[in-house]
């Protein structure tokens, strides 16, 4: 004991090299072969004990005729969490390894390394016996070769608020003083670590230490006390393996503390490090990141964590725990993601959405049936809940994001934002078949929602999005309608769309004012809404039936009067000689293209586009000069200015000359 901590006190003293130290503790290590575990374990605990947290090497013996030296970097607290597995393990056994998997392949931007070598510089200059990892999903995205995010660095030895004071010195040292903020812990929204957030080259970093939880309580998965942990404490404690890997700052290496990371990662599967159900409980928001994982990485749910998965408690906890704005944000990362359907279709398997739409809630009833005064009200909500009827839901919308990865969707500036606007449209459309509209204000003595206030609540109550996002939804299921009726007024179906339009110029002129006023997300998202209900239809076998009865069931969402979807002989083709094919080999896979060559065609986007020659003052001083504007004339001057757009529209191009003509024709109606 007194030779280990001369030993020791020598270190310190004289700071050895890496070669140096390796060959001494590989000296004392040997010295007595069958005493090597005693001999480690007094090493470990002295080590600890006298504080050597900044470069401190481990020496195991594997057998009495072998012997091999493995050299790690650890801090205080790996020290500290080695001490403890030694102590419990039998001296008959060799001390278990913990292997670090070193991967140096990943490429680290100027901007990432300009980062980097400021944190080394803060260690440095106040010589801190500190190790810097970044932990999670950057290192994950950076092995995977994806765009990483916000970057988070673990501190073996001090807090990431205490850590931050340090650089907040350092800067003001070098005149570029900056400041950062704190979230504090709150363990009912399972955040059990106070986190410092601060922005270093204009990229947001969260700091936190390195931890590991106590629970006072077995049953419980709120933590008591968060202590600071060893790298292979925290990493066990986070949601799953492939999140487990670090970047050490201080080596400019990848560690696998876990041995499982690097591993699954590479076999793309989704565990937990430790017991899936309890991993879940204690943070029920990981049970949306597992769908999310699933659906953006495509990685494959391992047999115990699906059955984790599946269980009610996890579903509870998520209605119980987790915020609607956390459920929001990662609903959203899903529908944005490259493939949404897999994420729905998990997220009606696990049962998940019913804590996204609060359907155990009091709101079911308050905002979406006519409550407890109505008889119908109960099944209603049963049916809604019902995840059968949900796995209908989804498969009736499985199209839609092929057709959006087919349309102009896609060139449009923020297409993430427009796939999820047609996904939860065509969703939204679905449930809204659920809601109990007839006889309402007979029982209730209330009037029905109207769409817009059904998905203000859907999607600004339920899952927290901004009131704009929620506007574009029942904007885009508005647009829908608005085509629908269009086509039905006009004795076609959607198939025939483009070819009423060559030979019909006030038909042409009703659809480009429909798309004007709708926008060009809202008119595509429609038109995806459209093939997919001609997709639907087809599929069941409604095309060819000579009724003119639309399905009336809670899957299609069609109108009582439409014809849409029945009696199909043509399908949309732009080609002036093939605008009849035969319906049985008829997918309508392509309707949207077609309609949008279509629209090429005509020269919609051009045409819907064009703004009035004349305002309302040019109007009135045509037909009024010299003479006030009363309600009376106010009226006639927005029917003119609507005219005036079909004019132009049918008569495209025109010029303002005569668009003045075609006012002073009103001159005979104003008499």
């Amino acid at each position: 004991m007194k030779m280990i901590h001369t030993f020791l006190l020598l270190i310190k003293k004289t700071k050895l090299t890496t070669r140096s130290l390796n060959r001494l503790l590989t000296s004392l290590t040997h010295n007595n072969t069958n005493n090597n575990n005693n001999n480690n374990n007094t090493l470990y605990q002295c080590a600890y004990n006298f504080g050597l947290n900044d470069r401190v090497f481990f020496s195991l013996t594997q057998n009495n005729t072998t012997t091999h030296t493995q050299k790690r970097y650890l801090g205080t607290n790996a020290i500290h969490n080695l001490r403890f597995q030694s102590q419990h393990t039998q001296n008959t056994q060799p001390l278990p390894r913990t292997e670090v998997i070193v991967d140096r392949s990943i490429e680290i931007k100027p901007n990432e390394e300009k980062i980097f070598s400021f944190l080394r510089d803060v260690v440095n200059e106040y010589q801190l016996p500190s190790t810097l990892r970044v932990a999670g999903g950057w290192v994950r995205d950076k092995l995977l070769g994806k765009h990483q995010g916000d970057i988070d660095i673990v501190i073996d030895n001090m807090t990431g608020v205490q850590f931050c004071e340090y650089i907040v010195k350092y800067q003001t040292k070098l005149g570029d003083e900056q400041s950062f903020h704190v979230i504090k812990a709150n363990a009912t929204q399972s955040k059990h670590l106070e986190t410092a957030i601060m922005s270093l080259f204009g990229t947001a970093i969260d700091f936190v230490h390195l931890r590991t939880e106590a629970y006072a309580d077995k049953r419980s998965r709120v933590p008591t006390t968060v202590q600071f942990g060893s790298p292979l404490e925290d990493a066990k404690r986070r949601d799953f393996t492939v999140n487990t890997l670090f970047y050490n700052i201080m080596t400019k290496e990848i560690e696998d503390w876990t041995g499982m990371g690097m591993k699954d990662l590479t076999s793309g599967v989704l565990r937990t490090p430790l017991t899936p159900l309890s991993t879940l409980i204690e943070d029920p928001l990981r049970a949306l990141r597992c769908v999310r994982f699933h659906s953006t990485l495509g990685f494959t749910i391992c047999t115990e964590l699906q059955a984790a998965l599946s269980n009610v408690q996890v579903v509870e906890a998520l209605e119980r725990v987790v915020s609607n704005e956390r459920i929001g944000i990662e609903i959203e990362k899903m529908m944005k993601g490259p493939r949404p359907l897999d994420a729905l279709r998990k997220l009606v398997d696990f049962g998940f959405y019913i804590p996204m739409f609060k359907l155990n809630g009091p709101e079911v009833k308050i905002y979406i049936w006519s409550g407890r005064g109505n008889p119908y009200s109960e099944k209603q909500v049963q049916d809604l809940q019902s995840k059968e009827n949900w796995r209908k839901m989804v498969n009736s919308i499985a199209d839609v994001s092929d057709i959006v990865q087919k349309s102009k969707l896609t060139k449009l500036p923020d297409f993430p934002e427009g796939q999820l606007i047609t996904l939860l449209s065509a969703l939204a459309q679905r449930i809204e078949n659920f809601r109990f509209k007839e006889n309402l204000v007979k029982y209730t003595r209330r009037d029905p929602l109207s769409t817009e206030q059904f998905m203000q609540f859907l999607f600004k109550e339920c899952l927290k999005f901004a009131e704009r996002r929620a506007s574009k939804i029942s904007n885009t299921l508005h647009a829908y309608t608005k085509l629908q009726n269009l086509v039905v007024a006009e004795g076609i179906e959607f198939y025939d769309l483009i070819k009423r339009m060559r030979e019909s110029p006030n038909f042409c002129a009703d659809v480009i004012m429909w798309a004007r006023d709708f926008g060009v997300q809202a008119t595509l998202s429609a038109l995806t809404l459209a093939q997919q209900d001609l997709m639907n239809s087809n599929k069941n076998g409604t095309i060819n039936n000579t009724t003119n009865n639309s399905t009336n069931n809670n899957i299609h969402n069609t109108t009582n009067n439409s014809k849409i979807n029945n009696n199909a002989n043509t399908n949309i083709n732009t080609s002036t000689d093939s605008n009849n094919l035969n319906n049985n080999s008829c997918n309508y896979s392509d309707f949207i293209v077609d309609v949008e060559r279509g629209f090429d065609e005509v020269g919609l986007w051009d045409k819907s586009t064009q703004t009035l020659f004349l305002n309302g003052h040019d109007i009135s001083s045509l037909l009024w000069p010299g003479t006030p504007i009363d309600a009376e004339k106010g009226r006639l001057i927005r029917k003119i200015s609507t005219d005036l757009l079909r004019y132009q529209i049918i008569h495209y191009p025109s010029t303002k000359n005569d668009a003045i003509a075609f006012v002073k024709s009103y001159e005979q109606e104003k008499k």
